[in-house]
């Protein structure tokens, strides 16, 4: 009955996607704050996911999954999910905000070559469009006019990385629809604190925090974990399972624009011309690939569209 009648309202999931889009698009400023606060790189990552994953009550979580058997996919979840996530804000940390988010925005291209190799899912006109058109963004942001457009930094191999694994989640995901959104949830905070404790071991960026330091930082942590994290999540989460997939698709894009305004306004970011061209064939394959799944969901059932008109 609650869906139902969500979806006989469709403001209000779509605008729980713009205000999540929007705290997604701006999440890189909680990030650095803590990073100029003593918590370096990765290491503000591995804090704030641990607080939000203890926020989230571990026991409830723990009998859910039990309940639910489904530990192998919550192990998957956070591998792919938590890892992505990892990544991309390490991106977000130690390269420039729009590149990074740009670079992370082909995950709609890897998905679709993962669906036809890995699923045997057929390549339509749409995905025969977007695939290169989003390749084609990406070269150009990544120099082609200038040399192999391969990454040559940390912050664009983690953000190539951080959209391929997020590709990747979301099949997982989608295989895991027996389970509920609190352990989901809780395995991508799992994944993405251990994945980014990984990364901070790797790509060391400053020391580890001491406890002085995770101490003084602690209401910070929690006002981050509260007001920005969970909120950002479980909006996601909550307008996504009542909207049709691509109107969210759609939607999330906001998170490209909050990122570039922020990052102008406050890190004194400015796009090139690689970043305009390259982003907008980034993001045209990603609103192309949305029409044509749109459509392939309308055809596979027609009482969604019914529901959402």
């Amino acid at each position: 009955m609650a869906l139902t009648s969500t979806a006989s309202r469709p403001l209000l999931p779509a605008g729980a996607i713009v205000a999540s889009a929007a705290l997604w698009g701006a999440w890189w400023m909680p990030l650095r704050a803590l990073e100029t606060r003593g918590l370096a790189g990765s290491w503000a990552t591995v804090a704030v996911y641990t607080v939000a994953l203890v926020l989230l009550g571990l026991p409830l979580v723990r009998r859910l999954a039990v309940h639910a058997g489904g530990w192998r996919d919550l192990a998957l979840i956070a591998l792919f999910s938590g890892t992505s996530l990892a990544a991309w804000n390490h991106a977000i940390l130690v390269g420039e905000v729009v590149r990074a988010m740009l670079l992370f925005f082909l995950c709609p291209v890897w998905a679709t070559l993962i669906t036809r190799f890995v699923l045997g899912q057929p390549l339509t006109a749409e995905r025969l469009v977007a695939i290169p058109l989003g390749l084609a963004g990406a070269a150009i942001v990544l120099g082609v006019d200038t040399d192999i457009p391969i990454p040559r930094t940390v912050g664009d191999a983690l953000a190539l990385t951080a959209g391929v694994l997020f590709a990747i989640a979301t099949v997982v995901v989608r295989r895991a629809e027996h389970l509920g959104d609190a352990p989901k949830t809780a395995a991508t905070f799992a994944g993405c604190a251990a994945g980014a404790l990984a990364i901070a071991l790797i790509f060391p960026v400053g020391a580890a925090p001491d406890g002085a330091t995770l101490a003084a930082l602690a209401p910070l942590l929690l006002s981050f974990a509260m007001l920005v994290l969970l909120p950002a999540t479980w909006l996601e989460i909550w307008g996504n399972s009542r909207l049709d997939p691509g109107a969210v698709n759609v939607l999330f894009q906001i998170e490209l624009l909050v990122a570039a305004l922020t990052a102008a306004a406050f890190a004194d970011e400015t796009l090139g011309w690689r970043e305009l061209v390259g982003g907008a064939l980034i993001v045209g394959a990603g609103l192309i690939e949305t029409v044509g799944q749109g459509r392939r969901l309308r055809h596979a059932n027609p009482r969604n569209q019914e529901a959402t008109s």
